[in-house]
């Protein structure tokens, strides 16, 4: 600053002439101070963003050694020490050329007029680096809404594990229920195979009913057959009996007959009395064969009797018997019809409770899985809303690099011809210069330590790819 306010002190007119670059310089100056604040704002976006990976790493591996990770840090540090050494020693070698250059103020002093076009171009310049401010201001703002929908998608892609792990328990739950449908099932068919014994048994039991009822008809016809020979002989008897009877009335009325006839007659006495004897005779063997014909009757007449009481009694109880027998076989019947119809009333209940339940599991399976469709879809969606997230993330960091190596004062072309390049270097020099001067150590500190921070950048893909490597 000395050698420059010399040179200007040499001359009036180049005092006067180079008032343009004095304002040029000032304007440089500002324009430096706009780019130290904005260096110190894309440091603080680059911390946040290297903590948002390793925020990111350390949640999707969480095997990153933190020793290794401060043994890096500090090999960045150490390099952008040499860096700053490197840069200070480029400084040096800056304040050489621009003394040199200040003995070449008499040429730059004919191409003001160049300078002052340039002066345009750099505010047009200086303007683009306004509108990328802008948007640099933007990118927090940026980077707190992608990483809230990361975080929200995260969050989605934990609640859509969590319904899906739900509907793998309910489906387990559904096909235990579909295994106790089963085991019911074979419950109801080893109660189908019972019933189908009772009812064989019941048969059976029809069956020999059927048969004894059979036979007891028989029997009642056999009975029915008896009755009818010992009422042909009843009546035969009866005949008999008849027959004696008219016999009877009339011997009884021939007995009297006689004996007036035998009486009378006491011409012959001996005559007489062999008739009365033979008469006698005779009545007696016809009172013999009448009481005996009597007591036939009785006989036949208790026999009849007898045999009515017994034709009475087997009619009642045949009739008892058939009675009975009908009834059983009714009860039998309404039994097995009504045994048959609750199984298969039960039966039809169970099939139709086992579609329903079927249909219903079959529906429940199909909305479950179309759930976890809907659920894999919204996962692959979060995912890919995830992927593009990084690649904007990556996109952003690139372009922060960039721009933070086109606003870094090592980054400038040495080699371009337009002069603007060499002239901004020169410039550049004399603020560091100035504001070197009006600052204190502790405030050299302070930007040397902003420098560091800004220097130091953690690149996870170049992690990644060494530790592939």
């Amino acid at each position: 600053m000395d050698i420059y306010k010399f040179s200007i002190g040499a001359s009036g007119a180049l005092q006067v002439i180079t008032k343009p670059t004095i304002l040029l310089v000032s304007l440089f100056r500002c324009l430096v101070a706009q780019m130290g604040t904005l260096v110190a704002q894309m440091a603080t976006i680059m911390l946040m963003v290297q903590r948002f990976f390793i925020k990111e790493r350390i949640i999707k591996s969480g095997l990153i050694d933190l020793t290794v990770l401060m043994q890096k840090v500090q090999l960045d540090k150490d390099a952008a020490s040499r860096a700053c050494q490197k840069d200070r020693q480029y400084i040096m070698k800056l304040e050489t050329e621009l003394r040199n250059c200040y003995q070449e103020i008499d040429y730059l002093q004919d191409q003001l007029n160049i300078r002052n076009v340039e002066s345009n171009i750099m505010g047009e310049h200086i303007h683009s680096l306004e509108l990328k401010l802008t948007e640099l201001e933007k990118f927090p703002e940026r980077v707190r809404v992608i990483d809230n929908e990361l975080v929200r998608s995260d969050s989605q892609c934990w609640l859509l594990m969590e319904e899906i792990r739900c509907k793998e328990e309910e489906l387990q739950k559904a096909v235990s229920q579909i295994d106790k449908l089963e085991s019911a099932a074979l419950d109801s068919q080893c109660e189908i195979e019972s019933l189908k014994l009772d009812v064989t048994t019941l048969e059976q039991r029809l069956f020999d009913a059927e048969s004894f009822a059979q036979h007891a008809a028989e029997h009642k016809a056999r009975i029915d057959k008896q009755l009818g020979e010992h009422e042909l002989q009843l009546h035969e008897a009866r005949k008999t009996i008849d027959q004696l009877v008219l016999e009877n009335k009339e011997l009884k009325m021939l007995l009297p007959v006689r004996a007036p006839k035998r009486s009378p007659s006491r011409a012959g006495e001996q005559p007489d009395k062999t008739l009365e004897i033979g008469g006698l005779a005779e009545h007696e063997r016809d009172n013999v064969i009448l009481e005996r014909m009597v007591k036939q009757d009785e006989e036949s007449e208790l026999l009849i009797e007898q045999l009515k009481e017994e034709l009475r009694e087997q009619k009642l109880k045949a009739k008892e018997d058939a009675e009975d027998l009908t009834q059983e076989m009714a009860e039998l019947r309404y039994q097995i019809t009504g045994m048959l119809e609750e199984e298969y009333k039960r039966r039809s209940c169970i099939e139709q409770a086992a579609i329903q339940h079927i249909q219903e599991l079959e529906a429940q399976v199909a909305k479950e899985k179309r759930k976890l469709s809907g659920a894999l879809r919204r996962l692959q969606e979060s995912e890919e809303l995830a992927h593009t997230q990084a690649v904007e993330i990556k996109k952003l960091k690139d372009t922060i690099e960039r721009i933070n190596s086109a606003v870094s004062l090592g980054s400038v072309c040495k080699s371009c011809s337009c002069g603007f390049c060499a002239m901004l270097i020169e410039l550049s020099d004399c603020c560091i210069d100035g504001s070197s001067v009006a600052r204190s150590p502790n405030g050299n500190h302070i930007d040397e330590k902003q420098q560091n921070q800004a220097l130091i950048e953690w690149r996870p893909d170049e992690v990644s790819d060494g530790d592939s490597g």
